[in-house]
């Protein structure tokens, strides 16, 4: 029963963790604000410091955002090039189950820039 407890919770902090990064990747417009107010409940800034720190933190933001947007192509050509490498060993049966889950691996991961959060249709 203990065991079963304990997870049970530790799934559920899983899901939880899993849920707020994966929100992070998606909607990356939203890390400035989160960072300033942890950065607020952390050190208590006045209102001039956090409006200062706001300013500094979205444009730091705005450069990794600009770093991850022109690495973007080299990432999916290396996990494609994995896909077709790893495909090529795999029986029939095994290539469409491993294709189904590249596609939910790029869903997951890769629709953070289409609009209003959503994949993009396929």
């Amino acid at each position: 029963m203990l065991l079963c407890g304990a997870l049970m919770g530790s799934g559920l902090t899983l899901r939880v963790l899993w849920g707020g990064l994966l929100t992070q990747v998606r909607h990356p417009e939203k890390m400035t604000e989160r960072i300033v107010n942890r950065i607020d409940r952390r050190l208590d800034l006045n209102e001039e410091q956090a409006r200062r720190v706001t300013r500094i933190v979205d444009q730091h933001m705005k450069a990794l955002r600009d770093i991850r947007t022109g690495a973007m192509p080299r990432v999916q050509e290396q996990i494609a090039a994995m896909q077709r490498e790893i495909r090529a060993l795999l029986d029939p049966d095994q290539a469409r189950q491993w294709d189904e889950d590249v596609e939910k691996f790029k869903r997951r991961w890769f629709w953070s820039r289409e609009p209003a959060g959503r994949p993009p249709d396929r």
